[in-house]
């Protein structure tokens, strides 16, 4: 390029080129969806317990997530998961194996 005003051109080109694919690493994730008015259920059994969630409104999925163990005070814990389903969707439900306790249970958005 022997041309000094074509070689502007590409430099300007290039300049343009990187600063836009810049932008788009930099730019902000969008936030993630949440679900809302959950409504937890439980049974009053602490071993082989189980726990659902129900969430009516919002966006997004959710799920019932719950801790169990094999003694009231063994640390060591194991998380079971209930499926996912999107708001209105009913109940995620989830239960501890019978020779567990549920020690507790959340809900998880994803």
């Amino acid at each position: 390029m022997k041309n000094p005003k074509t070689r502007m051109r590409v430099v300007r080109g290039v300049v343009a080129l990187t600063a836009a694919a810049g932008a788009a690493f930099v730019a902000p994730a969008a936030a993630m969806a949440e679900p809302t008015d959950c409504t937890y259920s439980w049974s009053d059994a602490q071993r082989a317990g189980d726990a659902a969630v129900r969430c009516e409104q919002g966006t997004g999925r959710y799920r019932i997530a719950i801790s169990c163990s094999y003694g009231l005070n063994d640390n060591l814990r194991y998380l079971y998961y209930g499926g996912w389903l999107y708001a209105g969707g009913g109940w995620s439900a989830r239960g501890c194996p019978n020779d567990m306790y549920r020690r507790s249970f959340s809900k998880q958005v994803g």
